[in-house]
């Protein structure tokens, strides 16, 4: 492992950490102690996920129908990560009235899946709710069936990455030279806002302090448009 001050004690071997470096460079930083290569790009390396041969038939119910089909993942493990919602609800009345889009909207139980909810519920135009009702198998044989997958800073978008859909992601607190898509620019579009304090990674904002932290909320929902378009 990395010889960072709290994993050093319980290590047999080390390497020295290189901070700075994308997140799958250091895993290939460590495996290369097992003679894999210590730097490879993503079509080197790329980032796979290998579905379970009985999901794709799991999602069917919602994969069939008119194209394209777009899956919105609204949530994030942190508050200031999160888009609004109101901003979920335009873009989804956008895709659907401007490209004749189906779009579904997955996440994790709880508080994810009632988000889910309300911006369905919001939305002028009919939004299918997969929140709270997959599986990680499931989840991603429904990416994989996806013709584009969009949503924060979050493993799950990262997933879509793994199995081949293209992706926007919404990028605040967190790096994306760090912890961004490891995969083709061109099909995975990052964006972010150009702010002084970027990039802090700190993700322990208050609700009551995410006005101060407009990294992502700020996000314009004419580049998202665009970057979907």
């Amino acid at each position: 492992g990395y010889a960072t001050p709290a994993l050093k004690p319980f290590l047999t071997e080390t390497v020295a950490y290189q901070p700075g470096r994308h997140e799958v460079l250091q895993n290939l930083g460590l495996t290369a102690q097992l003679g894999t290569p210590a730097e490879a790009g993503p079509q080197q390396a790329p980032l796979r996920y290998v579905l379970d041969p009985a999901a794709p038939a799991a999602v069917e119910g919602w994969t069939n129908g008119p194209r394209p089909l777009i899956a919105f993942h609204p949530g994030s493990g942190a508050p200031v990560k999160r888009w609004p919602q109101a901003q979920w609800v335009a873009l989804a009345e956008h895709v659907v009235t401007a490209h004749g889009a189906r779009v579904i909207l997955t996440g994790a139980p709880g508080d994810e899946a009632e988000q889910a909810r309300t911006i369905a519920g919001q939305a002028r135009v009919a939004l299918t709710v997969a929140a709270g009702e997959t599986t990680l198998e499931t989840l991603a044989a429904l990416y994989a069936a996806c013709d584009l997958v969009v949503g924060p800073d979050t493993g799950p978008l990262h997933l879509a990455v793994a199995v081949g859909t293209p992706t926007v992601h919404l990028y605040g607190p967190n790096s994306p030279r760090i912890f961004g898509p490891w995969g083709d620019p061109a099909r995975h579009h990052v964006l972010t806002q150009a702010l002084a304090c970027h990039f802090c990674h700190r993700l322990d904002w208050r609700e009551d302090e995410l006005g101060h932290h407009p990294c992502v909320h700020g996000i314009r929902l004419e580049w998202v448009v665009r970057a979907v378009n």
